[in-house]
């Protein structure tokens, strides 16, 4: 039987920047750090590439930080993403107020939290309202910034419609509201 003796590892990081700061079976707890597998850091631990090589980021779709390699990193989610009937759990809403021609996008409120203290609620996502299950007829695109949320006009009737986005988060629904 084969018993692994390696020492839990941690990565500690500048929270805004993602830089890593050091890499290590221990760590400061006044600094943001994340536990990971020996072997996601053992290019550092043995030299043959530098800390600046990695940065951590907070992967929407997990909800936690992660280590990644800055060589290597690429947009990983950009598979297109159809909003779905609604239901208490997901990360973005489309309410849908129909008698009043408005619709309100919004975050999740404990991912909001989490996501309070980074760049990414300042960035602006884009919607693309389009013929009811094909996302290549387009009727309209509406871009939000969740730290500037606002209702915008909207005047497609239910089942014509259907709403798509890059899949920067794992659940997206819609709300309507007749």
């Amino acid at each position: 039987m084969l018993v692994d003796f390696t020492p839990k590892q941690y990565v500690t990081f500048e929270k805004l920047t993602g830089d890593v700061i050091t890499v290590g079976p221990s760590y400061d707890d006044a600094l943001d750090y994340i536990e990971v597998e020996y072997n996601q850091v053992e290019p550092i631990l043995s030299f043959k590439e530098s800390k600046d090589v990695y940065k951590v980021v907070y992967d929407t779709k997990i909800k936690n930080y992660k280590l990644v390699n800055r060589k290597e990193e690429t947009v990983v989610y950009d598979s297109i993403q159809k909003f779905t009937d609604y239901n208490d759990d997901y990360d973005i809403k489309a309410q849908i107020k129909y008698n009043k021609n408005i619709i309100q996008f919004e975050m999740n409120s404990e991912l909001r939290q989490v996501l309070s203290d980074k760049a990414l609620l300042n960035e602006d996502f884009t919607f693309s309202i389009t013929k009811k299950d094909n996302p290549h007829y387009l009727l309209e695109m509406i871009k939000v910034n969740f730290s500037k949320n606002k209702t915008r006009r909207f005047t497609f009737e239910p089942n014509e419609f259907s709403i798509y986005t890059k899949g920067s988060f794992s659940k997206y629904v819609i709300e309507e509201i007749k």
